[in-house]
């Protein structure tokens, strides 16, 4: 009796050694951290259990009951993947890591995937993915992850997506998803005050492992029906209800409504703490590297996205109808100004007393960056008309701006704006006034500087500080 025992015990122990987990990295080192890792905790096989290879190239016909992912954050891919059940083709990285975690599921399979929040609101693919995904899959929990948790990129905005594959059915298999907004008002930093497990109490109460179909609603979680969600613009996910903290403190804007949101590498092992040291000093020389080289911070990112870039300044001298000039300009102006990593982006089509604000940014208030000594919000004015901007519409912003407590306003306007300097009449007359009188900065940009960014690899940052300059001298701007 007791050989059988050790033996089903040696069973147990090869099955968990050999077959239970999988890993794939296309990039050695994490290939070896993860190895490792798993090493340390007496997992370990007669062979590695983690690989390095590009796990989108081909569908090895592997499936299991569980993926624990969380995909590499960046720009688009080179490579167009083929994989035969991906429901869209796309040069998005993360969208088909999404497609493959969804393939590599059994039927009835759970995943949990950390996504960037443009795969909850990207048009194209994007749209067609979540389609797939709110009809194929029981998409029932979205996490809304709060900044600064991450080692690497703080900044980043990231949730995760929890869903079940489910067999071929007619009716679309999720019913409600459910969305905790852990992000609004929570402040999380890597030193001072570091993510515990703790903080996520209130969310696993919530999420009622034992029984997810028996959940209620409360401040931060809410749910939302399939209908709700397929008549969002492009079945947007991107969605918040919560006052911000951080925009109360304007007395200006009011609480948004949640129907008319708007959108706006494998995971690290867990037991990275053998490495913390190292990461601290990195954690403490890269908020010093941004503040010293903020133009380096910037240029990096834009290189990074500058295939996307093109498509969407494309997209924009490409617009014909009044509605498509808009929208294509708000993006491209999200995307770009994005690129600020203390500028985190609120809210597009925002409606206030005066009117409708295109895009708005918060301004974190970094020391030694532009905007520092200016307000909290960053008011965005986006004009894609075929002739200059003029003083009536310079002056209708400035009261915008006004209305919301701001006093830092970019204009992207693809015909630039009236005026020679006419301190009286015309639209620089206006914003050189708006400074001289109230120390309010309005700032330009032409069809002419965006190209210059995206093809001529101008520097953004040093473009934006000059026009900032500028306004403050009273010189051409």
């Amino acid at each position: 009796m007791l050989y059988k025992v050790l033996m089903l015990i040696c069973d147990q122990k090869h099955y968990f050694n050999n077959t239970i987990f999988r890993g794939v990295d296309v990039a050695d080192g994490a290939m070896r951290l993860c190895a490792i890792n798993l090493y340390l905790h007496g997992i370990a096989g007669d062979d590695s259990l983690i690989e390095t290879n590009d796990s989108l190239i081909v569908d090895r016909n592997e499936r299991f009951d569980l993926v624990l992912t969380n995909p590499p954050f960046g720009g688009k891919s080179n490579i167009t993947y083929q994989q035969e059940d991906f429901w869209a083709k796309t040069s998005n990285k993360q969208l088909n890591f999404l497609q493959h975690v969804k393939t590599l599921l059994k039927t009835n399979g759970k995943a949990a995937v950390v996504v960037a929040d443009n795969v909850l609101f990207e048009r194209g693919a994007g749209e067609t993915i979540r389609k797939k995904l709110l009809q194929e899959c029981d998409l029932h929990t979205l996490l809304r992850l709060p900044t600064g948790i991450f080692y690497d990129a703080q900044g980043v905005k990231a949730n995760v997506l929890f869903f079940d594959r489910k067999p071929d059915s007619q009716n679309p298999w999720t019913k409600k998803l459910w969305i905790y907004d852990f992000r609004t008002n929570q402040h999380f930093t890597l030193k001072t005050n570091p993510f515990q497990l703790e903080d996520l109490q209130d969310f696993i109460q919530c999420f009622n492992p034992e029984n997810r179909h028996d959940r209620q609603e409360t401040e931060r979680f809410r749910a939302f029906t399939y209908e709700e969600l397929t008549q969002r613009d492009k079945v947007s996910l991107d969605i918040f209800w919560l006052n911000n903290d951080s925009l109360e403190k304007t007395n200006k804007l009011q609480t948004q409504d949640v129907s008319s949101a708007e959108t706006t590498n494998k995971s690290e092992p867990e037991t990275l703490n053998s490495t913390v040291p190292v990461i601290q000093l990195l954690d403490i020389l890269k908020p010093l590297n941004r503040m010293l080289n903020p133009e380096e911070e910037v240029d990096k990112c834009i290189n990074q996205i500058r295939q996307k870039l093109k498509e969407s300044l494309k997209k924009v001298t490409d617009a014909s109808d009044s509605g498509t000039k808009g929208s294509t300009l708000e993006d491209f102006t999200q995307e770009l100004f994005g690129c600020f990593y203390y500028l985190e982006f609120y809210k597009k089509n925002f409606k206030n007393a005066t009117g409708e604000i295109d895009v708005i940014f918060m301004v974190n208030k970094v020391t030694g960056t532009l905007f520092a000594e200016f307000s909290n919000l960053l008011i965005v004015e986006c004009k894609n008309w075929n002739k200059p901007v003029g003083a009536k519409e310079i002056r209708i912003f400035s009261d915008k701006m006004d209305d919301c407590g701001s006093n830092i306003g970019l204009i992207i306007s693809k015909n630039g704006i009236t005026g020679d300097i006419d301190y009286t009449k015309d639209a620089r007359g206006v914003i050189g006034k708006a400074w001289s009188k109230s120390k309010r900065v309005i700032i330009v940009f032409d069809l002419d500087d965006l190209e210059s960014v995206i093809y001529r690899n101008c520097k953004l940052y040093k473009i934006l500080k000059e026009k900032y300059l500028s306004v403050q001298l009273g010189s051409d701007f």
